[in-house]
């Protein structure tokens, strides 16, 4: 949970503020409707009010809005901006807004529930034609050399400590996705970085994620990561990055080799990553491949934030489907080729009614996301996509 200096952390960065005010500058017309999704500490929505928004409406689950009403008092804004302490999800708003601006990345833009928001907003909330900020992250991926590595991540389970064994805990360090432990620098990178996915905001999620890179490493060195990061669009020709050597208050984030492997310039480089939505989170894997020939490399590493979990490696010897499986069986069930998604989706509805409610855009988003996982698209019977 955010604190009101977490929010003032993100206030004070340069990188990050001036490419949001730029988009707002640029979407907010006078007399605009404007809705702040993840408001936090309410500075979008001041924006907002100053670029002509005659009504804001600031939505955020944070105690942090107490602070937001009072700095939007402080500025004469308190009639313009309404404050709507909830989830976006469960709000239900009395008009569609022109611009939805929203920041709810972690160190990555694939966190918690953020696609599901943004899809939810703009599919209900978003007047037709409206403005969402972001538009769309580019998701990138480079193999780098980080000598303090060892230090700040695998000690003390990488060698004895004090006579005892803690090997045990390294797969899980490994395995894991660091947030910034350690400052990366664009000289640190051993090939030049590629995008593996591209996430477009608004659009349905999909349930995975996944793309390959395959590159040459451009100087010999050790590889001791594969860092992730993102560039992000917010408007046209409007953006910003957290790329390594980037002073963008969101950090890198690492896979850690469990230990370092010699790279030589001109090395065949490709990274497989895979990100699969759960209930709550991610689940990453990464395989990284260097050296030697396609198929045949000289060295494998792979790597699953599964393994940073122990106890969800002890299933149930006797399992049973929760509310959520029992949805997806049955939009499976009802995927024979001749329903469409809006028949689907009202199926869906009618059946959990605990579930959904009478919130038919949570349905159809639900089977959307299955329906993108397992459809056969190249079938002349696959089901038609609801727009």
């Amino acid at each position: 949970m955010y604190t009101v200096h977490d929010y003032g952390r993100m206030i004070v960065d340069e990188v990050r503020m001036t490419a949001y005010v730029a988009a707002l500058r640029a979407a907010v017309k006078p007399g605009a409707v404007v809705i702040d999704l993840g408001a936090g500490t309410g500075i979008f929505s001041l924006y907002a009010c100053r670029f002509g928004a005659k009504k804001v409406y600031a939505i955020e689950t944070n105690e942090a809005i107490d602070v937001a009403r009072q700095v939007a008092a402080a500025n004469g804004f308190a009639d313009r901006i309404e404050f709507i302490q909830a989830l976006s999800t469960e709000v239900d708003l009395p008009e569609r807004a022109d611009v939805i601006v929203s920041d709810l990345r972690g160190a990555l833009p694939l966190f918690g529930q953020h696609l599901e928001s943004l899809f939810d907003a703009r599919t209900r909330l978003l007047a037709p034609g409206g403005v969402l900020i972001p538009v769309e992250d580019n998701l990138m991926a480079g193999l780098v050399e980080l000598d303090d590595l060892r230090e700040k991540v695998l000690t003390p389970w990488d060698s004895p400590m004090d006579g005892f064994d803690l090997s045990a805990g390294l797969p899980a360090v490994t395995s894991a996705v660091h947030y910034d432990k350690i400052p990366v620098t664009r000289a640190q990178l051993l090939a030049e970085p590629e995008a593996w996915a591209t996430i477009t905001y608004g659009a349905a999620p999909a349930p995975v994620v996944a793309g390959r890179i395959s590159t040459r490493a451009t100087r010999s060195g050790n590889a001791h990561a594969v860092a992730l990061w993102f560039d992000a669009t917010l408007a046209p020709g409007v953006g910003f990055t957290n790329a390594p050597g980037s002073t963008a208050i969101y950090g890198r984030s690492l896979f850690a080799f469990p230990h370092a492997v010699p790279v030589e310039a001109g090395d065949l480089v490709s990274l497989d990553l895979v990100a699969r939505k759960t209930a709550d989170d991610y689940l990453w894997s990464v395989v990284t491949e260097i050296g030697g020939v396609p198929g045949k490399p000289r060295a494998e590493l792979r790597q699953s934030t599964w393994l940073t979990l122990p106890a969800r490696r002890a299933l149930p010897s006797c399992a049973r489907l929760g509310k959520r499986g029992r949805v997806a069986l049955e939009v499976l069930r009802a995927m024979n080729g001749s329903a469409d998604l809006s028949t689907i989706t009202e199926r869906i509805l009618a059946q959990f009614p605990e579930v959904f409610g009478a919130d038919r855009n949570a349905a159809s988003a639900a089977v959307q996301r299955i329906v993108a996982e397992y459809a056969d698209f190249d079938a002349k019977t696959s089901p038609s996509r609801e727009r």
